[in-house]
């Protein structure tokens, strides 16, 4: 496998995804780069990936497949198109020059890579279907706020009040 996929891959061990995938198909993955995971945050990656939360991964991870196979170079793809997702959710494809450039906020980095029983597609976000997405991301959310600057007093020495 490819060393760029390696936290893909293993999520997909984790969900007891692997055989499911490698078994069945023709499938269309959009895959995650180990970039696109980290981009989580160590704390949710590490949160997704818990035992009791294989409900949740294994939901994340099937939003990432469709049945088939779609190459984006066929061209057959319009912009806002919507896909229908293995898991039931859509994502929404962006086109900018006649090339597609994303899946829902996800930059498609490489395109049409041919696999045993599909193509897969790897992406710089990971896809989060509604649901997940309220769930996982809370965390991020209170730790994205814990980083932020705190706002410095801009009253300089005139603020009126006496410290004495």
């Amino acid at each position: 496998g490819r060393e760029d996929l390696s936290l893909f891959k293993d999520a997909l061990v984790a969900a007891e995804l692997v055989d499911e995938l490698s078994d069945g198909g023709p499938f269309t993955i959009f895959a995650p780069t180990n970039e696109a995971f980290q981009r989580l945050g160590a704390a949710n990656l590490a949160n997704l990936l818990k035992e009791e939360k294989k409900v949740e991964l294994t939901n994340v991870l099937v939003y990432h497949s469709i049945a088939g196979v779609v190459m984006l170079s066929d061209d057959l793809l319009e912009d806002g198109e919507t896909l229908e997702m293995a898991q039931g959710d859509e994502t929404v494809i962006k086109i900018k020059f006649g090339e597609i450039i994303k899946i829902n906020k996800a930059t498609i980095v490489e395109a049409d890579v041919k696999a045993t029983n599909g193509v897969i597609h790897l992406i710089d976000g990971v896809l989060l279907p509604e649901e997940a997405a309220s769930e996982i991301l809370e965390l991020h959310k209170v730790i994205d706020l814990c980083h932020k600057p705190i706002a410095k007093f801009r009253g300089g020495g005139s603020s009126g009040m006496n410290y004495r």
